[in-house]
């Protein structure tokens, strides 16, 4: 929603607020991935700001996977160039590590273990481990959407909104 350019802006805008409504479940994985990808493709601002909308929102649920995963986003994040980077990294922890707004779930290795048995399962799929783990998540929630423009979650059965158009 933040890239405007992005071929499923427009889609997301209309969709998202009537998901807000009814809430919405989340991995930490899922909130890691976004914010690279947002801050390579729209800059520091734009995923700044995803993480203060997911931390300020009531109606988002953030499943944990791992909190060893925190410092690995970290390491990762250092690996900008400028110092910008370094400095997303630590906030994104501080933010989720002091909202009050945040439920943290930590998984157990059953969840862990589904995913991986997921991505054995697939190898005929580009799943990656976010895919996997958010595919054992909504199982194990009873989550049947997908907020995403992922081809893998109708591979696994669930439903995405937008409805996803192959594109």
């Amino acid at each position: 929603m933040a890239v405007e350019d992005d071929r499923h802006h427009g889609e997301a805008v209309a969709v998202f607020p009537k998901l807000l409504k009814r809430g919405l479940v989340t991995t930490n994985l899922v909130v890691a991935e976004t914010y690279i990808v947002l801050r390579r493709a729209a800059g520091y601002r734009a995923a700044i700001s995803f993480l203060e909308l997911v931390g300020a929102s009531p109606r988002i649920k953030k499943l944990y996977s791992d909190p060893r995963l925190e410092d690995e986003a970290e390491r990762i994040l250092r690996h900008y160039p400028d110092q910008a980077g370094y400095r997303a990294a630590i906030s994104f922890l501080e933010l989720v590590g002091a909202s009050p707004r945040i439920k943290k779930l930590y998984s157990d290795p059953r969840l862990e273990d589904e995913a991986e048995r997921i991505l054995r399962h697939y190898p005929d799929q580009d799943f990656s481990f976010v895919d996997a783990v958010s595919f054992a998540a909504m199982k194990r929630e009873r989550i049947e959407e997908a907020f995403a423009f992922d081809r893998h979650f109708l591979i696994m059965g669930f439903r995405t909104v937008p409805p996803y158009l192959g594109t």
